[in-house]
């Protein structure tokens, strides 16, 4: 999905909350996003990452995520927050994904009008999941 931008997407490591979540998880993804913040910046510093993303289980989103636009460069902000809902594939939770990430490189969601790609849609579209 990065090929164009020279970039090969990497799970070096994963962390699975199995006992109970070391955030609240409750409430819209951006107020999910600045508890996780504080939690990763004390939790995950002797860690080697670039980037760190929280994925959680919802039954019912509205929203599929949160990150920081253009700030993957910056230790303190390459992070996220990526909502699994009940009814979605893993193939359309790959693209959440890519566009969560693509927002943290500094793309931005295509306008759907003018987007010209080799494939039947754009990742950065809207309406690619």
């Amino acid at each position: 999905m990065f090929s164009q931008l020279n970039m090969t997407v990497m799970l070096p490591s994963l962390e699975i909350w199995s006992d109970q979540n070391k955030i609240s998880t409750s409430g819209h993804a951006d107020e999910i996003l600045q508890r996780f913040l504080p939690w990763k910046q004390k939790f995950l510093f002797q860690r080697s990452h670039d980037m760190t993303y929280l994925l959680i289980y919802r039954n019912h989103s509205t929203y599929v995520g949160a990150t920081y636009h253009g700030m993957a460069c910056d230790p303190k902000f390459a992070t996220g927050i990526a909502l699994y809902p009940k009814k979605i594939t893993a193939e359309a939770f790959s693209v959440v994904m890519a566009q969560l990430l693509g927002i943290n490189l500094g793309l931005t969601y295509d306008d759907i009008y003018n987007c010209y790609c080799p494939g039947t849609t754009c990742i950065m579209n809207p309406d690619a999941i």
